[in-house]
């Protein structure tokens, strides 16, 4: 008989769907899951709806009595830990990073804190004829470097949040939030992928490129450098602020209610210098194997994790 993972995760239909998604779909044949969203309140069931012997968090903060003594795991986006959940990271078992960088912030908060690189969705299709143009898709994040884009006129930008529709812009700008397959269309459309954020706990959308064979421009963010080589990115360095008028992700909004808020934020110039050395660069197939078994190493460290535990 399978044991049962309750898994509770928030289905903001942007990265922490992606998220839940893909940990359900690793877990799936090895356990029954209980799944509640806690964006949408809602719960269903894979597999027998039997009670939970293990708990796994993906970014909910709960309190302790919920985990019946059962053991619990919490997977922790750091940039997103409020000071209003320091009071229940303690109680978890296990603390999940995704990088040596983000455990050095977390294991002040939980004395276990394991890190574990995450994976993202395959987006490849094959067939789709490339053109000479460069993409950036923000969805609805304020960490993406998105303000420093607006004017490059051979860009397309995906914004499903709107956040940018007011302000001047070169690029061609798509304000709306398009069907999964769509984006996934673009993904392979377009040759050039820019990735500038200024910060990531992991950072789907980058990857998500490599899956398709690109070769991205990304900011020199140390937990990218941490685990991907020169060779497979092209990289443009960063400077660390604590502070910067030009990002929200850095405005006194965002940086009040958590524990932690930095940004290492590229040169304009820099990103313009490199769109022109890989203007015509093209599919590579060694990106996309390369990522893919990055990818499959990753699943089963998590995999084997979560079975050791029970």
């Amino acid at each position: 008989m399978k044991p049962t993972i309750g898994f509770y995760y928030y289905n903001n239909s942007v990265g922490e769907k992606k998220d839940g998604d893909l940990i359900v779909e690793c877990l799936q044949n090895y356990f029954n899951i209980q799944v509640n969203d806690e964006f949408l309140t809602k719960k269903y069931y894979i597999g027998d709806n039997s009670s939970p012997d293990l708990y796994v968090c993906n970014n909910y903060y709960t309190n302790k009595n919920i985990f019946e003594n059962k053991p619990s795991v919490l997977i922790c986006n750091e940039e997103w830990l409020a000071k209003g959940h320091l009071e229940y990271v303690k109680d978890y078992n296990y603390v999940i990073v995704k990088s040596s960088y983000a455990k050095k912030i977390v294991e002040k908060y939980n004395k276990n804190v394991i890190v574990l690189p995450f994976w993202s969705k395959d987006r490849y299709i094959e067939g789709i004829k490339e053109k000479q143009n460069c993409l950036h898709v923000v969805g609805k994040s304020i960490q993406k470097g998105t303000e420093f884009l607006l004017d490059i006129p051979n860009l397309t930008l995906y914004d499903a949040s709107g956040r940018y529709k007011d302000l001047d812009k070169k690029c061609k700008y798509k304000n709306k939030y398009f069907p999964d397959a769509k984006i996934s269309v673009a993904y392979n459309k377009n040759n050039l992928h820019l990735c500038p954020s200024i910060y990531e706990s992991h950072g789907h959308y980058m990857y998500e490129s490599l899956t398709c064979g690109k070769k991205p421009i990304v900011t020199k963010l140390p937990m990218w450098k941490e685990f991907i080589p020169d060779d497979i990115v092209s990289y443009i360095d960063v400077t660390r602020y604590d502070s910067h008028p030009s990002f929200d992700f850095l405005s006194k909004a965002y940086i009040k209610p958590y524990v932690f808020r930095e940004a290492y934020v590229y040169d304009k110039q820099d990103l313009y210098n490199k769109i022109e050395q890989n203007i015509n660069c093209s599919f590579d197939l060694s990106i996309r194997k390369y990522i893919l078994n990055v990818f499959e190493k990753r699943k089963a460290d998590f995999l084997k994790f979560i079975l050791d535990l029970l």
